[in-house]
């Protein structure tokens, strides 16, 4: 191939020096022609010598850029191409270089919004559940998990009927799919006590939904026990009152001019006022204790001592009921650093309701025992027992036992105060058979000597 280029260079020269005279003559002589034949063809082998370099070139070049962008495509944002010579080259491969460090870039800022949003759906109180147009389940957070009782690491997989079996949140979810509409309501889970707020809306043209899950048991249980209050405690305030009414018209009416009688009716009158102050007491001091304005004056006492002041109290009261009321407590009972007061109140509300519950003839006890670092005190009758369905709500405010009176106050009181002294309260009871209240105070460290 050299050698046949050289050739035809050397042609090439001589057809030029023949220009200047007989170069027409000369290639029309049988050997001009000949060599002109020549170099033609040697160009055309050398133009296509040429082209087949620049292809293999552009060949290469195309299977650089097409590995550069599957790499970039399965996610590889470092890959960048360098230009070995051409010009050419290098403004293609600074452009796919643009084109990747903004793929890269975008991608850091979706994964960035990726971690921000997986932290704030894992730290939500509320529930999160994200599922297709045929209900399968795309996205559960932990919150909703909880609520529902479901694996969120296996609830993709599942569909929503699976994971939430509530009739009213599959209802809800539905008429959004159906509608394209935001839907709002309740679903409620009796036999767990749970109550949901939730929230359906449709997207991405209805071919995705977003429900929101809010527990909302505690404040229907809050609305609960307010109602329960507003009606006991009018029924509470109902009889007092038209007790005294009644008193008082039958004063008016001229009972006062029989001495016996008046005396007779200003006693349950008196009685009926001092009912209305208790309740007006309890309320206070309940509001002194949630809002932390009751102050303790804690000094070191014997338990006896906070057992003997209100059983000497509730004595003639158990007398007239026909229960006995009995105090069996060990010798050599540590001393504790309590508010003498507060306690009393404890052991007095305790047992006025166990003398209320327990038919004539039956028995209150009051003991106590040391147990570790506190000493408890127990309050047992054998009247006739709290139901099994009212036992685990006896210590919400405002909450009564069937068939009790009162404000429902009392035993939210003692748990307050009994937690305020770092001790536990808890009742045991079987219906028909009685009660057992009991609840404990830190014995202490180091109380002065010959306190009990």
């Amino acid at each position: 191939m050299r050698r046949s280029a050289l050739r035809a260079a050397a042609l090439v020269f001589a057809l030029v020096g023949a220009a200047g005279g007989g170069a027409a003559l000369w290639l029309t002589s049988p050997a001009g022609r000949s060599a002109a034949l020549e170099v033609a063809g040697i160009a055309a082998c050398l133009s296509g010598f040429a082209v087949g370099v620049y292809v293999r070139r552009q060949n290469a070049l195309l299977a650089r850029l097409e590995q550069a962008l599957q790499r970039l495509a399965e996610g590889d944002g470092q890959v960048r191409l360098l230009a070995a010579r051409p010009a050419s080259e290098s403004g293609v491969f600074a452009a796919f270089n643009r084109a990747a460090e903004s793929v890269q870039s975008r991608a850091a800022a979706l994964e960035e919004a990726r971690r921000r949003l997986a932290v704030v759906l894992a730290h939500a109180a509320e529930g999160v559940v994200l599922t297709d147009a045929a209900g399968r389940v795309l996205l559960v957070n932990p919150a909703a998990a909880r609520l529902l009782g479901a694996d969120a690491a296996a609830a993709p997989q599942r569909v929503l009927s699976e994971i939430a079996p509530f009739p009213a949140l599959l209802a809800l979810w539905e008429t959004c799919i159906r509608s394209g509409e935001t839907q709002t309501g309740v679903a409620e889970a009796p036999s767990r006590g749970l109550v949901l707020q939730v929230q359906a809306a449709a997207f991405a043209g209805g071919r995705r939904c977003l429900l929101l899950l809010r527990d909302v048991s505690g404040f229907r249980r809050l609305e609960t026990m307010r109602r329960d209050f507003v009606s006991n405690l009018s029924h509470e305030l109902r009889t007092p009152l038209a007790g005294m009414k009644a008193v008082v018209e039958t004063l008016e009416e001229g009972a006062w001019e029989d001495p016996p009688a008046a005396r007779r009716f200003l006693h349950h009158m008196e009685t009926e006022l001092d009912n209305l102050i208790q309740m007006v007491e309890e309320m206070l001091t309940l509001s002194r204790l949630e809002s932390g304005q009751e102050q303790l004056q804690r000094e070191w006492l014997c338990p006896a001592e906070l057992v003997a002041e209100p059983v000497q109290r509730l004595g003639s009261y158990a007398g007239r009921a026909g229960v006995a009321l009995k105090v069996q407590l060990p010798e050599a009972l540590p001393p504790v650093l309590a508010d003498r007061h507060s306690i009393q109140r404890v052991v007095l509300n305790l047992l006025h309701n166990a003398i209320k519950f327990t038919p004539p003839g039956g028995e209150v006890v009051v003991t106590a025992a040391e147990a570790d670092d506190e000493v408890i005190f127990t309050v047992r009758d054998n009247g006739r027992g709290i139901p099994a369905d009212d036992l685990p709500r006896i210590f919400e405010r405002f909450y009564k036992a069937r068939d009790s009176r009162g404000s429902g106050l009392g035993l939210a009181i003692a748990r307050h105060t009994v937690q305020m002294h770092g001790g536990r309260i808890w009742a045991e009871s079987v219906e028909g058979q009685g009660s057992t209240f009991s609840f404990t105070l830190p014995k202490g460290h180091e109380p002065p000597p010959d306190v009990c």
